[in-house]
């Protein structure tokens, strides 16, 4: 068992519970230590489905798809790294001012509403929601192996609290790196997935039906929360010609006002309870317009991941109607989405709107069935296999691209080249441009395969 924090096992975003939808019951064989459920007996309810749970491995397409929003987290601060040098550095002539134009949007995200175009996403938006979504279909898979363990409610209730501990204290010191104090701020992914966790915990044992209802109150509570709720006038301090610039260049139409930037309901509670804590807020932290308050649509997120991961413990469902069924349901997500955000509210992934939400959730579905027909149907696990480690190590692998990856590429570059000089080779602007987008991945993998082989006995 991995023990990254012991959050192999107690991390929601690299589980190693995680249950294999497929085995010996869903092709109509059985073990000799499969119990037979006969007509009769006298067994629970919840027994009964505990029973249809009999091979316990990592479902390869979650572990995929936590790899492939890692990737694109890697390669965006990559090309981030490039995007940052001066205009006339050779490297950064590399990308062309439209390719520059494109790349840092995809890299920054939207300004505010989303503005990729109807029913279109940015990578940077997507990565928070995805890993929200990834963290709640492992909360469901780990419940199912401490279950199996038979371990009890009380330890249940322990790992959870250490993992949303964990999680907020990370993010915290992660968040404020680069700052002269502590950023008492719980706006960041790790900290919002640690929330969201503590809410969606709560609702591991609710029913299927119930669970979605809780889904539709919490999007909907918070949605008129910003319709009921006026927001008072903002201080002096706010009224900047900046904010009235930005402001102007994000218009949003009269009937969404309650959601402009830095000037709705969400933004201004937080300020005010922020204020009561020593250098809060942080305005110029704070100037991206993200809220505490996101956790609760957030936890909306994670709680639909927990509800899509029971289908995927279930042994009588087979990879490709399966990955099927997600991609379908991703596709009806979009389409709800694009229609709530006509309707309802504007899709703004930094105050995690419903019609946000339900375009993550039908981006997630999405990628989830492809990933899971690619490694169960088509058998391509060893073609994904860096993916597939760094997915199971995620929570290491994203404290070390945001904290580390880039200072140690820039390092490796910089020796190489001085190698490259004694050696008389000049490295192309093109290679330079390739190197120091790819290596933050290409050593975070390296870094996780060589971790797992460390602690799998392997070497």
């Amino acid at each position: 068992m991995n023990d990254t924090y012991r959050l192999s096992e107690e991390n929601p975003m690299t589980s190693t519970c995680d249950v294999k939808p497929i085995g010996q019951a869903a092709t109509g064989q059985s073990s000799a230590a499969d119990v037979t459920i006969h007509a009769g007996s006298e067994i629970s309810p919840v027994e009964r489905r505990s029973r249809r749970l009999r091979k316990y491995e990592r479902i390869a397409g979650v572990d995929l798809f936590r790899g492939i929003l890692l990737l694109i987290l890697g390669l965006g601060i990559g090309v981030l790294s490039v995007l940052e040098l001066p205009s006339g550095d050779p490297i950064r002539q590399v990308f062309r001012y439209e390719t520059a134009r494109g790349l840092t949007n995809q890299v920054t995200g939207s300004a505010w509403r989303n503005a990729a175009g109807p029913g279109l996403v940015f990578a940077r938006d997507f990565l928070l929601s995805g890993f929200l979504f990834a963290a709640g279909v492992s909360l469901t898979l780990w419940r199912w192996k401490r279950r199996q363990n038979k371990s009890e409610s009380a330890s249940h209730a322990r790992a959870i609290i250490n993992r949303v501990g964990i999680l907020i204290l990370l993010g915290v010191f992660l968040q404020s790196v680069g700052s002269e104090q502590t950023r008492l701020v719980l706006t960041s992914p790790l900290a919002q997935i640690g929330l969201a966790t503590l809410i969606a915990s709560c609702f591991l044992t609710i029913s299927y039906r119930w669970g979605w209802v809780t889904v539709c109150i919490l999007l909907i509570g918070h949605t008129v929360w910003f319709y009921t709720v006026p927001v008072p006038e903002y201080g002096s301090e706010l009224k900047t010609p900046e904010l009235e610039t930005y402001q102007a260049s994000h218009y949003l139409p009269p009937s969404y006002q309650q959601f402009a930037y830095q000037a709705n309901i969400a933004d201004y509670t937080d300020r005010l309870w922020l204020s009561w804590l020593p250098g809060q807020p942080d305005a110029k932290y704070r100037a991206d317009g993200r809220v505490t308050w996101n956790f609760i649509p957030a936890a909306a997120l994670m709680l639909t991941g927990v509800l899509v991961g029971r289908k995927l413990v279930r042994q009588d469902w087979q990879p490709l109607p399966l990955s099927l069924f997600l991609m379908l349901g991703g596709i009806g997500c979009i389409f709800c989405s694009l229609l709530f955000d006509a309707t309802v509210a504007p899709a703004i992934e930094r105050l995690m709107t419903i019609s946000w939400v339900v375009l993550a959730a039908g981006y997630s579905l999405l990628l989830l069935g492809i990933c899971v027909v690619l490694t169960e149907s088509f058998g391509l696990k060893k073609l994904v296999q860096p993916l597939l480690v760094m997915g199971r190590h995620s929570l290491m692998a994203y404290s070390f691209l945001i904290f580390g990856s880039v200072w140690v590429s820039n390092e490796i570059i910089k020796h190489g080249q001085t190698a490259g000089s004694m050696m008389q080779l000049t490295p192309l602007p093109l290679t330079a441009c390739l190197l120091q987008v790819f290596l933050p991945v290409v050593i975070t993998m390296a870094l996780c395969g060589l971790w797992e082989r460390r602690h799998s006995g392997l070497t």
